[in-house]
């Protein structure tokens, strides 16, 4: 079994009376595509800005790399990339200066390889006929392309403890994108994920995505796992076939609502 790179120990999280997380323990392995599929409201956005460290969990413990990331994070998430629901941008500037910052928060400082990691990027989610028009101008499809070109960044920066390979959080990845931009943005992920081993947690809604391209799901409900399993394995165990049009992925998880 590969190493696990990402680890939550009974994560807790509570909004008010409201508890939104409960008991969470998840487990992401080295070189997944982790499916993270719940209803609204389950808890599955409220948990990936626990992992980002936007938001404190109550309770519980949050693991990566074999580090804790409370005490550890400033080394942890030079390795990990994210977007969490709507990304937002300096309007008034144009995509590759908004990537241009967010190198320079990361510490990069030789500006041609900045500009070249930028000019990957924007190639990579194809908006380099874009990249200099002001955000302000951009639909909301656009913008989700320089959100998940934003959270790619840690797998284009050479010289990366290779211990840490890339961690990239995304919720809601597709949201606003066309099924052109979906069919990239998928084809995307899967080579990032076998060329560079780079490791992918995606909270989606769109069921018969999770079900092409990622390797194991965890489902919650209410804030607790429901499930945590190998999708192959957990399809097979309950009698479902593999292939389109008849997916199995979205009959197994409306049978656990």
């Amino acid at each position: 079994m590969s190493e696990i790179i990402l680890k939550t120990e009974n994560l807790s999280r509570s909004f008010g009376r409201f508890p939104a997380v409960e008991n969470l323990s998840l487990e992401v392995h080295q070189g997944d595509i982790y499916g993270f599929l719940g209803l609204n409201g389950a808890g599955k956005t409220t948990t990936i800005r626990m992992l980002l460290r936007l938001i404190k969990p109550a309770s519980g413990n949050i693991f990566i790399y074999n580090k804790e990331l409370n005490r550890h994070h400033l080394e942890i998430m030079n390795s990990v990339g994210g977007l969490v629901e709507i990304p937002a941008f300096y309007p008034y500037l144009s995509a590759r200066q908004n990537l241009y910052l967010l190198c320079r928060v990361r510490m990069l400082k030789d500006k041609k390889l900045i500009n070249s990691i930028i000019d990957e990027l924007l190639t990579v989610v194809g908006l380099v006929r874009r990249a200099d028009d002001r955000i302000r101008a951009y639909s909301q499809g656009m913008r989700q392309r320089v959100g998940i070109a934003a959270a790619l960044l840690p797998a284009y920066i050479p010289g990366n403890d290779p211990a840490q390979k890339p961690l990239v959080i995304l919720d809601e990845p597709t949201n606003g994108l066309d099924p052109q931009g979906i069919y990239d943005i998928r084809n995307l992920i899967k080579k990032l994920n076998q060329e560079k081993g780079v490791t992918f947690l995606i909270s989606s809604h769109l069921l018969s995505e999770i079900e092409l391209i990622c390797t194991r799901v965890g489902i919650i409900r209410s804030g607790r796992l429901v499930i945590q399993e190998e999708l192959k394995t957990l399809l097979k165990q309950e009698g479902f076939e593999i292939e389109p049009p008849k997916r199995p992925l979205e009959k197994y998880f409306m049978g656990l609502m």
